[in-house]
């Protein structure tokens, strides 16, 4: 009896073949599909501790960062059975899909969907990395867009960009992620810009009153 306290988890715990074990599952997991079907018990700065409790998990799985330090102690404390998981780059995701599988007893899933996770990320790069390696595409990543925000190197949009024969142009910003201004944008000229929302087509009208940008 699984539950996952994290969106990226719950995708995670489906890859390594266990999604039929969650039993609760965190507010927005809604990939795959069939995470929908799993019972939410909140996010974790709004968790119903009683309620996990009650579901008598075997293994909860917390994304391993900021204030789930604290959670994750607390449900220790109860006596439960908690996994951090914080991918910092793809093979992490890859070893976190086989580990989760070896706790869930679904090794042999875990470990073919792992493989094939590997094998589309490595022809993903030879694809893109070698044949931007010349002259790689400049990107922005428009993170939010008021305040005007985007991400440096370690994010793994960053490393994205990166992958697919990109380069990140604020890559070298302190913060992970930061506020910027629209002059920063403007002088560092990206070729292409790319948002994480479902409606890029916004980002057009945002842009097209700077001629001057190339993207």
């Amino acid at each position: 009896r699984i539950i996952s306290l994290a969106p990226h988890v719950t995708e995670l715990v489906f890859a390594a073949g266990a999604g039929k074990q969650l039993v609760g599952v965190s507010e927005y997991s809604d990939y795959p599909e069939d995470a929908k079907k799993v019972a939410s018990i909140g996010s974790i700065f709004a968790l119903d501790l009683e309620r996990l409790i009650a579901l008598k998990p075997d293994l909860v799985i917390i994304w391993g960062t900021g204030n789930a330090k604290h959670l994750a102690q607390k449900l220790r404390d109860n006596q439960l059975t908690v996994y951090e998981n914080e991918p910092h780059n793809f093979e992490d995701i890859a070893s976190s899909i086989e580990k989760i599988a070896i706790l869930s007893d679904t090794e042999a899933i875990g470990r073919e969907n792992a493989r094939l996770f590997r094998q589309r990320l490595q022809s993903l790069t030879q694809e893109y990395q070698l044949k931007n390696k010349q002259t790689p595409v400049r990107v922005f990543h428009q993170m939010v867009k008021s305040p005007l925000m985007t991400v440096n190197k370690d994010h793994f949009v960053s490393k994205m960009i990166q992958t697919c024969g990109g380069v990140n142009v604020f890559a070298d910003l302190k913060d992970i992620s930061a506020t910027i201004t629209v002059e920063a944008l403007i002088a560092a000229n990206p070729e292409f810009i790319f948002s994480s929302g479902k409606d890029n087509s916004k980002i057009s009208a945002d842009w097209t009153q700077f001629p001057n940008l190339n993207a």
